[in-house]
């Protein structure tokens, strides 16, 4: 028996599309099993910000901003600076980093970075955690991501918080010895995983 047909009857797959070429991978469709090579790329983008973002003041909520986006971004946007703005439904991946720092002072410092959709909080969307050493010298990342159902016209905003308006999402330009690239103070990015 061919693999691609022992492999159909182990995992049930009787309504796969066609038949695939040796190696090639499936992937669900919404209605059928089809080979990968079949569908369309998923929508995408990839945006980041170059300069500093500032607190506005101690526990006051501030979305996050991008000002530069890869020219290649398909059906996702960006709005106003910070709404990820979808131009077909799906269900989409957020992936973010953000360079946390201290711009002076010292001490602990706790930033919070949750999401909304369409204006509105996203529940338990939540993450704190806590900046610690002196100004330049307190550098973290805040790095995870969320997988979100969305229509078509939605969009996504990041927000962050934090109880010491001297902690900053930092930004670096180019660095030498070795060259390296800069540094953005945030990237997001947001890729469709299913129709």
């Amino acid at each position: 028996m061919p693999a691609f047909r022992l492999i159909r009857r182990l995992l049930d797959l009787d309504d796969v599309s066609g038949t695939p070429t040796a190696g090639a991978s499936l992937q669900y469709d919404g209605t059928q099993w089809v080979p990968s090579s079949t569908l369309s790329p998923g929508y995408w983008g990839s945006f980041w910000n170059t300069q500093d973002q500032t607190a506005t003041g101690d526990d006051e909520a501030k979305a996050i901003t991008v000002n530069a986006s890869d020219g290649q971004n398909n059906g996702v946007s960006v709005v106003s600076n910070s709404q990820i703005t979808f131009a077909n439904a799906g269900v989409y991946n957020l992936q973010f980093s953000a360079q946390i720092d201290r711009d002076s002072g010292s001490g602990l410092a706790e930033v919070d970075i949750w999401l909304s959709k369409n204006g509105a909080n996203v529940a338990d969307t939540n993450t704190r955690v806590t900046v610690s050493g002196s100004a330049s010298q307190a550098k973290m990342v805040a790095a995870w991501n969320l997988v979100v159902k969305l229509a078509a016209s939605d969009y996504l905003e990041l927000y962050w918080s934090t109880t010491d308006d001297r902690i900053i999402l930092h930004s670096e330009g180019t660095q030498s010895n070795p060259t390296r690239p800069a540094i953005p103070s945030v990237i997001i990015t947001a890729t469709q995983v299913s129709a």
